[in-house]
């Protein structure tokens, strides 16, 4: 009905709450085109995403402290450490289902932990800090010059 332009849809709040649901969703439009391509874009689903944007100066500084290591790899190895990482944290460091996730030999992936454990240090085992590892790597998604080639300027 909309066809190509680009829909919303804020939280299902009260109605003494309807303006927080329109704020909401008038932010939702900041959300990256690849987010608000296919249909409405429902608020709820982007909620990281959208404490990214709202202040991306802050969350550049976290991507670029905690993944300054990544910049000595050569691109190539970058965007693969970088698809790797988010998948070890969802898998619990276990090579196995790492490696089914990013789809690639159990051993291939234990090197790669291996080398993001040297360039990362002991702290990437820490629970404390894998929201930031996940939090730093989502902002270098959304960043636009880095859409084509997710790590290319990191």
């Amino acid at each position: 009905m909309l066809g190509d332009h680009p829909s919303v849809v804020g939280p299902t709040v009260e109605v003494a709450r309807a303006v927080l649901s329109l704020r909401l969703a008038r932010r939702g439009l900041e959300l990256p085109p690849s987010a608000t391509m296919n249909g409405p874009v429902h608020v709820n689903q982007h909620i990281p995403t959208l404490l990214l944007v709202q202040n991306p100066e802050l969350a550049r500084s976290l991507a670029d402290r905690k993944l300054a290591p990544l910049r000595r790899l050569r691109p190539a190895q970058r965007h693969r450490m970088a698809e790797t990482l988010p998948a070890c944290f969802e898998c619990g460091f276990n090579g196995s289902s790492t490696a089914a996730r990013v789809r690639t030999h159990p051993q291939t992936v234990r090197n790669r932990i291996r080398r993001l454990r040297d360039l990362l240090g002991p702290d990437l085992h820490d629970a404390a800090h894998a929201l930031d590892y996940l939090m730093a790597l989502h902002t270098w998604r959304l960043l636009p010059e880095n859409r084509g080639d997710r790590m290319a300027s990191l």
